[in-house]
């Protein structure tokens, strides 16, 4: 995953493109602090795809800024990969076409390859 900043409102959107064989089981962390654990936990979705997983935060806040991480399990070992995201506590600025930046949602992964043992 890469570090991303956005802006309080905006939806982001993470995706933890790590596979294997079996499938593994997915578990988000925000500074080494399960997702499972939070009590706005609402606002945090986590769905499985055919590709990995995938966190979406609905209408974030400066205090979801952290490191967050994604953990790949499966009887083959484990995998894990980690992104900064920084909230800035102010409004988007507006964008070139006129719109605010709360607009579209960010996608930010990585892709790990079978061949790397999974």
């Amino acid at each position: 995953m890469k570090n991303l900043t956005k802006y309080r409102g905006q939806d982001i959107r993470m995706t933890c493109d790590i596979t294997g064989n079996p499938t593994p089981n997915y578990y988000w962390f925000r500074n080494n602090v399960s997702l499972a654990n939070f009590t706005d936990s609402k606002r945090f979705t986590i769905l499985r795809e055919s590709y990995g997983s995938r966190l979406k935060i609905i209408n974030a806040q400066a205090s979801d800024s952290g490191v967050y991480t994604c953990k790949a399990y499966n009887i083959e070992g484990s995998k894990e990969t980690s992104a900064v995201l920084t909230v800035m506590n102010a409004s988007p600025p507006p964008s070139a076409g006129g719109k605010g930046g709360n607009d579209d949602d960010d996608d930010i992964g990585i892709t790990k390859d079978k061949g790397d043992g999974e």
